[in-house]
């Protein structure tokens, strides 16, 4: 015998829920521009947050970390306080629609799935960017958020991705639109070469003339002065003088190098990493300067 009183045991929304998710004894219900937390027992809406909703059903993810959620405009960590913006790093990358480099056509973002991915503790933002026309322009990308390290990474697809699922071993399960069901970044034996650019340093003043004495980067493996840069203010070329390997690495000691330039005054400075293999890992880069005096 069902006890559930259909006109006493409900509970009236403001707005027309698109997908619910329970998370911390509360029930969220998400419209496209209101977030509602529910208590489960009393049916009654004890907060909504206004500017922020989700997509749809794929855009939400309960983990133990947090819920996260993804509408047009960012990507939400739920706190107790409300939704919090964590997609401020990627802004022009999350954005509704592109240009394309190649053909100048403007690609709509769609297909948007969440997901999260226990064994590195990211959260995953599928998605796919196509044109209007269907002349064939299809990128498929994943942006994976990493909770501990606080870090965005971009990963290209191969095809669109149309449905996920977490398996018993906390690893992420996909089918994509050609028809396969593939496991997300399982094989570890194959890593792509990666690259990294800074943004752009002031060191405590934007306005102080500054001269770079070196850089010093430490690493599992041995990087190749081609695959450092520096640029210094608004020059769009680098200009490496000399990078040596103050100390190489052995066991579990790691690698140092030390990057040199002729040119060394700057106010602003931005490295950038270019092609490194996919088994080095830069454990820190350390900027070496002195500022000069203020007249």
């Amino acid at each position: 015998f069902s006890q559930f009183n259909w006109p006493v045991d409900n509970v009236r929304l403001p707005a027309k829920p698109i997908a619910l998710q329970s998370h911390n004894g509360r029930l969220y219900a998400f419209s496209k521009s209101k977030i509602m937390v529910i208590n489960q027992s009393t049916l009654e809406i004890e907060d909504v947050f206004e500017g922020a909703g989700c997509l749809n059903k794929n855009c939400v993810i309960s983990t133990e970390y947090g819920m996260y959620i993804a509408d047009n405009y960012n990507i939400y960590g739920i706190t107790q306080s409300g939704p919090e913006v964590i997609s401020t790093p990627i802004s022009n990358l999350w954005s509704n629609s592109i240009q394309d480099p190649d053909t100048g056509l403007e690609l709509f973002r769609s297909n948007v799935h969440l997901s999260f991915d226990n064994n590195r503790k990211s959260i995953l933002a599928f998605y796919t960017f196509s044109d209007a026309n269907n002349a064939g322009l299809v990128y498929s990308e994943c942006l994976a958020y990493n909770i501990v390290k606080r870090r965005w990474d971009k990963i290209t697809l191969s095809d669109p991705v149309s449905a996920t699922f977490i398996n018993m071993n906390g690893e992420v399960i996909y089918s994509n639109t050609g028809g396969s069901v593939l496991s997300f970044l399982t094989n570890r034996s194959q890593y792509r070469a990666w690259s990294w650019e800074s943004k752009g340093l002031i060191l405590n003043s934007a306005s102080q003339e500054k001269k770079l004495k070196n850089i010093k980067l430490l690493s599992n493996s041995e990087l190749s002065s081609g695959s450092i840069s520096t640029f210094l203010d608004n020059s769009s070329s680098s200009n490496t003088f000399k990078a040596t390997n103050l100390n190489p690495g052995s066991g579990e000691s790691l690698w140092e190098l030390e990057v040199k330039r002729k040119d060394n005054k700057f106010r602003r400075l931005k490295v950038k990493l270019d092609n490194i293999p996919g088994t080095t890992e830069v454990d820190s880069i350390a900027i070496v300067y002195k500022g000069k005096k203020v007249k």
